[in-house]
């Protein structure tokens, strides 16, 4: 079993995250010199840039009908390629969003090609991030293709493409929301623990500011030439013991703005248990325990966690 070489970042969009330090400047569409081979089909790769570390070059030119814009390795000496494209004509329109397609080259051949259940805009300058070796068992590389993009606050997102020899399919994806003052959704790949080199782990982390409600692991593996999660979630069932009735509040906090009150004996599903732990007096008798994250109950359109104290939510269903 082969190891995880390196892993590339390839960033689409508005830069909102800190730039990296050595820069990269947007590359002039008359200095496409530089030509590559690929079969019939020629790619116009634009002079490399040595302060970069890396082997990204942004590239024109159609290879199997993917109008192309990115061709990287994870490392010099690899010879593996990824070519970074869309099968849209139109790239330039920043309203429009299109499919994101990777071929995979070795040496100068198309060995796969990957139509990715990713969309992006881009017609964006785009970036190039070093990202932290990892090893594993079970794959040969692991490239993060990444989009940032600035509206409504603040977004960014990305998709793990996985090499398996002359394979390449499509990981897992994630995302980064919030702003100042707003809760905060934030997906990273971490190194998994000992004992799980074969894995891919996600963490995701929620909060306000500088204040984090709850994280959690997502574990996945490669099983038959497919990308599996190892753990998925699956939300347990409360109901509501509160003779009044349950507030849903939108911060783990019996001060956060309250978002519909839950009647007694309503069924509730639990995602996840937050850090903050509260009591209440209830009829003479101190309720201790937990503020967890339940699925919304209530009118559409709203997109952030919701919270309750689970002092008063059973496993079993009042009379």
């Amino acid at each position: 079993m082969g190891q995880i070489k390196s892993i590339l970042w390839i960033g689409f969009g508005l830069l909102w995250l800190a730039a990296p330090t050595w820069g990269q400047t947007a590359v002039d569409q008359g200095t496409y010199s530089d030509t590559l081979l690929i079969g019939s089909d020629t790619l116009y790769l634009s002079p490399a840039d040595d302060q970069s570390g890396t082997n990204l070059r942004p590239c024109k030119g159609q290879l199997q009908g993917v109008n192309a814009f990115f061709i990287g390795k994870t490392q010099s000496e690899s010879a593996y390629s990824y070519v970074i494209g869309t099968k849209t004509a139109d790239t330039e329109n920043a309203n429009q969003l299109v499919q994101l397609t990777v071929l995979l080259l070795h040496q100068d051949a198309i060995v796969s090609l990957l139509d990715l259940a990713y969309y992006f805009s881009p017609a964006y300058q785009s970036y190039l991030y070093p990202v932290t070796l990892f090893q594993a068992n079970s794959f040969d590389e692991v490239v993060e293709v990444n989009m940032n993009q600035a509206f409504c606050g603040g977004f960014a997102g990305s998709v793990f493409l996985v090499r398996k020899e002359r394979q390449l399919l499509q990981g897992p994806t994630i995302s980064q929301t919030g702003e100042p003052g707003m809760e905060y959704h934030y997906q990273e790949l971490v190194r998994p623990a000992k004992g799980s080199a074969g894995e891919l782990w996600i963490k995701t982390s929620v909060g306000i500011d500088d204040i984090e409600y709850f994280q959690e692991i997502e574990r996945y593996q490669l099983q038959s030439d497919s990308i599996v999660l190892l753990n998925p979630k699956t939300p347990d069932t409360y109901y509501v013991t509160a003779p009044n009735g349950l507030w849903q509040r939108a911060e783990p906090s019996a001060q956060g703005p309250t978002l519909g009150l839950l009647p007694y004996g309503t069924p509730v599903r639990v995602l996840n248990k937050t850090v903050f732990e509260d009591s209440f007096q209830n009829y003479g008798q101190t309720l201790t325990g937990s503020w967890v994250q339940l699925e919304y109950i209530g009118p559409p359109y709203y997109d952030h966690s919701i919270f309750v104290f689970d002092g008063y939510l059973s496993k079993s269903k009042p009379d």
